[in-house]
């Protein structure tokens, strides 16, 4: 995508980043998006590539961690809410809900693109706890972006910037209460 643009992949990385939050918000569609991203990087597209951009960008967002799913009905299983908390489009919502199963394992979903709120602004998280019903320093929040991570922490939730399954389980084998450990 980034050759499509005329730019260095690290300058379209950033620029994909600053320009998506009203695509999150559900404020812009895939086109209105692309077509900004384009207006930036100075270049002009034919409305045959929006639609291109756009499945290349889902299918970018359409890999999913399979041991973390694991571990999200493990925890389910235990009797620990669980709960996604996400800058998704409307496109990528309505692909998942289409092509998976493992929503169902989460409690509560938290979808940027329904509630008109992005990450790390302060009252997605706010909304996350009111959803799950749970007090924020009992919550633990994971996510791979480290200023989602800290805004987190501000909230009051206690989080982790995630790496891998096997981190994860570290961390709540070391957090949890022996009872709540199995």
């Amino acid at each position: 995508m980034a050759q499509r643009f005329g730019l260095p992949r690290e300058k379209f990385w950033r620029m994909y980043g600053q320009l998506r939050a009203p695509y999150d918000r559900g404020v812009i569609g895939a086109d209105d998006y692309w077509r900004s991203m384009a207006q930036c990087a100075g270049v002009i597209l034919d409305a045959k590539e929006l639609p291109e951009l756009n499945a290349r960008d889902l299918a970018m967002w359409s890999d999913y961690d399979g041991s973390m799913l694991a571990l999200a009905a493990e925890l389910r299983q235990a009797g620990i809410r669980t709960g996604i908390l996400s800058n998704m489009l409307a496109d990528m919502l309505a692909k998942l809900r289409a092509e998976v199963d493992w929503l169902a394992l989460f409690d509560v979903q938290v979808y940027s693109c329904e509630v008109g709120l992005v990450k790390p602004e302060a009252a997605i998280y706010t909304r996350l706890l009111e959803e799950l019903g749970v007090e924020a320093e009992r919550t633990l929040f994971l996510d791979d972006n480290a200023a989602n991570v800290e805004a987190a922490r501000r909230a009051g939730l206690q989080a982790l910037v995630f790496t891998s399954e096997r981190q994860v389980r570290e961390y709540l084998a070391a957090s949890l209460p022996p009872s709540r450990q199995n």
